[in-house]
């Protein structure tokens, strides 16, 4: 019986690696994360514990401005 040999799936160009597609993926799932945040009311911030002007100052921060917990 043969086994199934699972390889990297390869990208078009080298320049493409799987920890570029990774990071922005990341990156993406930042940026609507708070931009999503940003348009929450008032209600609902207060229900995860932000008020306006925090979710504000969050929803400016660059997406490469992320704790490291958060990375893949």
């Amino acid at each position: 019986m043969t086994g199934i040999v699972r390889t990297a799936p390869r990208y078009a160009g080298s320049a493409v690696t799987p920890g570029l597609v990774s990071r922005l993926l990341t990156a993406l799932s930042i940026w609507r994360e708070r931009t999503h945040l940003n348009q929450l009311d008032a209600h609902l911030l207060r229900d995860i514990g932000y008020d306006r002007k925090a979710a504000d100052l969050e929803s400016r921060r660059s997406v490469w401005d992320a704790p490291e917990r958060w990375q893949r």
